[in-house]
């Protein structure tokens, strides 16, 4: 009796115990015409990366997609045998396609977020309505609160990781100008003037021109008279030095 006949399923999901355990993955890659090709999932709690690799390979063409949990056997995981880094080095070393991701045996939920900070692309994590109920997952799994917490952070971090480009946005624009000093005449000065640092006081708010931007402007002349008080701007300036 073939366990995939009588369960129609969208997708499996196997303990760490059973990554090595070619006879029952056997039986569930023989699967009915509805269940055929769906995902499947695995944990590797115990095992190698190579012991991953070699359960990928055995399962490809079986499934239409495979992910590979890092996880820790342990109940609860304590955070120095997390091992987070193990995320990074099977997504470096498992074969192109695979999902890698995160089953958390360890409390709370910072260490879930860090874990897809470090690019799981699946987490998993134990789920109960009261943390107090004996059992051995109870006390490491995720309350209700915990859970929607969790999964706020993760869309919050999805949505902050950006496209890594660093440039100033619209909305800095604001607060940058209240920030940001910009010279500022301390006395009246003619035109003709030389321009030099003695003459001004850098001062909010932000005119256009920061420090970097007034030194291109050292040794050239004003272009007509300027007030005490008043801020400098680049078409007060002469194109070339005096």
């Amino acid at each position: 009796m073939r366990i995939a006949d009588h369960l129609a399923v969208d997708g499996w999901k196997l303990a760490s115990s059973d990554l090595r355990n070619r006879l029952m993955q056997r039986l569930i890659a023989k699967k009915t015409p509805q269940q055929d090709r769906v995902p499947i999932v695995i944990s590797n709690g115990g095992y190698s990366i190579e012991d991953a690799i070699n359960t990928v390979e055995f399962l490809r063409g079986s499934f239409s997609e495979i992910g590979v949990l890092h996880c820790i056997s342990s109940y609860p995981t304590a955070p120095e045998n997390v091992n987070l880094r193990c995320i990074t080095s099977m997504i470096e070393q498992l074969p192109d396609g695979v999902f890698v991701g995160y089953s958390s045996h360890d409390n709370g939920a910072a260490l879930s977020l860090a874990a897809r900070v470090l690019g799981a692309q699946i987490i998993e994590k134990h789920f109960t309505i009261d943390r107090s109920m004996k059992g051995t997952d109870h006390p490491m799994s995720a309350s209700p609160t915990m859970m929607r917490a969790l999964t706020r952070d993760i869309r919050r971090y999805e949505t902050a990781i950006g496209d890594g480009i660093k440039a100033r946005l619209a909305v800095e624009e604001k607060p940058l100008e209240k920030m940001i000093k910009s010279p500022y005449l301390r006395d009246p000065c003619p035109a003709g003037s030389t321009i030099s640092e003695d003459m001004f006081v850098f001062k909010v708010p932000y005119t256009g021109i920061d420090y970097v931007d007034f030194e291109t402007f050292l040794g050239r002349r004003l272009e007509q008279d300027k007030r005490a008080g008043e801020a400098l701007c680049e078409h007060d300036v002469s194109n070339s030095g005096s």
